[in-house]
């Protein structure tokens, strides 16, 4: 049986930092797989990246030494020490493991609970993995299994309404820091969705002046045009930062951006008037030394922790009804799993018994005179539905005690009684 596997690093285990250097960017994600798929004991294998989360799950018939190639992989292909890693991975094994991936798309392992983004970006993993054949059947299982209890979980718990963004929260910490927005003006940098819903935010809580700042100044333009903003062109950034009081950084660029040297000369001009960069982009845009800046006060994705848990606390009904079905949905997907331990157990008792009962009847015909073609077949169905019959109950009951947490041991026992182990 192909057990499953998990080793990961999520915002909860490690700093941004650190799950920056591990992240798999949409370009080199299937380089990745490919390579992931090549050590010799990963049957199977799906690689999840997101800002929160690195995961790798594998099906594999050595745990042992999968987790040891996995911590192989990800040291040689982010150029990094094997053992420098150990103290910010998790590793997951079997039911453990299952259980975390059905969390994980449900929205309940988040950083902000319920966002429905987890959802398309484990979709989108385990569709690139399918893409590339990289996957196997017990893999392809879970997966379909966990994205039909994700939207079971969605549709039932409302688990998604009224839930707090990423970018939601942003604001949210930008109002802690001002009280009132009403008066100050606001610079976002990219004009993705991220940026639209911090825009939204923003005008909800009273800011009358937005500039938008993008590559594409198009794209600055449509968006600054929604929410009766300002578009600017992207080398202009530095110029109308001296002039706002809070800005929000989500571009999907590969590298920092927003240098200290830059702003250093942006406080200058404004007198080192307070000034909050919030970062919200993954890799980040700003380059953590401008946090030193005086008047300057830097955040990151994990510096949002807090106002997410405050947010989170508040919609513990919705989280309750969530955790339920879940809890109920796995128990389901437990009971398949532990079935899988006991097929190899099945096909070699209906083997054996094939095996006697041709040997019995090939005995019996030989013997008997005059049969013809017609009553060797009626025999032979006779002897294969008595033996089905007898074998039936047993199975039965094995496949019952199997969903149990003793399984293995009516599985053991199973085989001495029919004594398959020879």
């Amino acid at each position: 049986m192909k057990e499953i596997l998990l080793v990961g690093i999520n915002h909860k285990s490690a700093p941004v930092e650190i799950r920056e250097r591990i992240s798999f960017p949409k370009d080199s994600l299937i380089t990745g797989l490919n390579r992931l798929r090549e050590y010799e004991t990963i049957k199977g294998c799906v690689i999840l990246s997101t800002c929160n989360r690195v995961e790798m799950y594998v099906s594999t018939n050595d745990i042992e030494r999968a987790t040891k190639e996995i911590k192989e992989f990800l040291a040689d292909y982010h150029k990094l020490e094997e053992n420098g890693l150990d103290e910010y991975l998790y590793i997951m094994k079997g039911e453990i493991a299952i259980e975390h991936l059905l969390k994980v798309p449900s929205s309940l392992d988040s950083l902000v609970i319920g966002e429905p983004q987890v959802l398309c970006q484990f979709k989108d993993a385990y569709n690139q993995a399918l893409r590339l054949k990289v996957t196997d059947s017990t893999l392809n299982t879970l997966f379909q299994k966990a994205i039909n209890i994700a939207k079971r979980v969605r549709e039932e718990s409302h688990i998604s309404k009224g839930a707090v963004s990423i970018s939601f929260v942003a604001v949210e910490l930008a109002k802690e820091f001002f009280r009132d927005l009403k008066k100050r003006k606001a610079l976002l940098i990219g004009a993705g969705k991220m940026s639209e819903l911090a825009a939204k935010h923003l005008i909800e809580n009273g800011i009358k002046m937005i500039y938008i700042s993008n590559r594409t100044y198009e794209k600055a333009v449509e968006l600054a045009k929604e929410f009766n903003g300002q578009a600017i062109p992207f080398d202009e950034t530095f110029r109308f930062m001296k002039d706002t009081d809070i800005v929000i950084s989500s571009t999907f660029a590969s590298s920092i951006i927003i240098k200290s040297e830059d702003v250093s000369r942006v406080m200058e001009a404004r007198d080192y008037q307070p000034i909050i960069l919030i970062d919200i982009a993954f890799p980040r845009d700003i380059d953590p030394d401008v946090g030193l800046i005086d008047g300057v006060y830097l955040y990151d994705i994990d510096d949002l922790k807090m106002v997410v848990e405050k947010k989170t606390r508040e919609r513990s009904k919705e989280i309750k009804t969530a955790e339920k079905i879940l809890s109920e949905e796995l128990r389901k997907v437990l009971s398949w799993y532990r079935s899988l331990d006991i097929v190899p157990t099945i096909l070699s008792l209906r083997d054996k018994m094939e095996y006697i009962r041709k040997g019995a009847l090939n005995k019996v015909i030989n013997k008997l005179k005059s049969v013809t073609p017609e009553d060797r077949e009626r025999i032979d169905y006779l002897t294969r539905i008595i033996v089905n019959k007898i074998i039936a109950s047993p199975i039965s009951q094995l496949k019952k005690r199997a969903e149990t947490d003793n399984g293995h041991i009516y599985k053991e026992t199973f085989q001495d009684l029919f004594r398959l182990k020879e």
